[in-house]
């Protein structure tokens, strides 16, 4: 809203610090008009890559064990009903699982199911098989993911708060992805529509 973009704009202009914290790329941003830029580090797919908002400098990329990979995509492949299968890369962005030969730069993984009911039960399968390896969260309520364990979105904010040395983190989301990030907010908020 204007509201909230003339308050970013305010708090940046006093020194404060206001990036993202997303599921998609870091550079998702850039593809579209938000009326506010971040001015520090964007925490992407889901707290496993962080960067400086233009790309430069890499501070973060935690890329998952290949084996754990083909382990989960091949026990979602044979028991859930999916909608689609992907795998997510700072270096070769989203790749259908079908079509990947390279495993071993993967990021997250992404599973979206047929329904809510599908991905609730996907993910209680997959806590139930893989926690000890990674963490299993949902970002929206058919897509479940699975990401390196102390690489999710709270963590990157501990990260991002000791590289720009800022005392005070302020959260904002909306669904379960979310959830680590409030843990080790400073403060944090759920929008309208969570």
């Amino acid at each position: 809203s204007e509201k909230n973009i003339e308050a970013i704009n305010y708090f940046k202009s006093e020194g404060g610090l206001f990036t993202f914290a997303t599921g998609r790329y870091a550079d998702f941003y850039l593809e579209r008009d938000f009326g506010v830029e971040p001015n520090t580090y964007i925490i992407s797919l889901n707290g496993t890559f962080i960067r400086d908002t233009f790309g430069n400098e890499i501070f973060h990329d935690s890329i998952m064990d290949e084996k754990v990979v083909k382990e989960i995509c091949a026990f979602a492949n044979s028991g859930f009903d999916l909608n689609y299968l992907l795998v997510h890369s700072s270096k070769a962005k989203i790749r259908n699982y079908e079509d990947c030969d390279d495993f071993s730069i993967t990021n997250k993984i992404v599973m979206c199911t047929k329904d809510e009911k599908e991905g609730l039960r996907l993910k209680e399968a997959l806590i139930k098989n893989f926690s000890d390896k990674v963490d299993i969260s949902r970002s929206w309520d058919t897509g479940v993911e699975a990401l390196n364990l102390n690489s999710n979105k709270g963590d990157a904010l501990v990260k991002l708060k000791e590289i720009t040395n800022s005392k005070i983190a302020v959260a904002c989301g909306d669904y379960e992805n979310d959830i680590p990030m409030f843990e080790l907010a400073d403060e944090c908020y759920a929008t309208a529509n969570a």
